[in-house]
């Protein structure tokens, strides 16, 4: 995991909220395919594919580990789209009072068949090699977790 790039990363291309219900993660990736179908740029289908199961699992992080997924709350996706990679930050409302949580993928959890949680991560780290990380304050603004995908 890696502290977020931050501004490097330039102006977003594209952003939207969702509210913090389990319905919002297919809205989630609806609006990653819809903005990626009229993005400027083309991308590989393995690109698409591998950003859809990363909005996924990011989406789900929020609203199952963060305050987003509470009574009210919301979390924000924001895309990067840029000709050799495209960026992914899923910004939240921060941990559980009871329960500060720092990001941390499972080291054998993709080697355990019968693991039936604590894969996204794992997943997002393969399907970035590696790049992908999350910010908090002070260092960062927002709460976030992000990833970012040659492409």
């Amino acid at each position: 995991m890696q502290l977020h790039p931050g501004m490097a990363w330039g102006t977003p291309s594209s952003r939207c909220g969702f509210s913090g219900q389990r319905r919002a993660v297919q809205s989630c990736r609806d609006f990653v395919a819809d903005t990626l179908r009229t993005a400027e740029f083309r991308y590989p289908l393995q690109v698409w594919d591998d950003l859809l199961l990363c909005a996924s699992e990011l989406a789900t992080n929020a609203i199952r580990h963060t305050r987003s997924g509470d009574h009210e709350g919301v979390f924000t996706a924001v895309l990067y789209l840029r000709r050799a990679w495209v960026g992914l930050e899923v910004q939240d409302l921060g941990p559980r009072d009871e329960v500060p949580t720092v990001p941390c993928p499972l080291a054998d959890a993709l080697d355990d068949p019968l693991a039936t949680s604590g894969r996204g991560l794992a997943m997002i780290g393969l399907c970035s090699r590696g790049r992908y990380g999350f910010a908090a304050p002070p260092e960062a603004p927002v709460h976030s977790t992000w990833c970012a995908l040659a492409a």
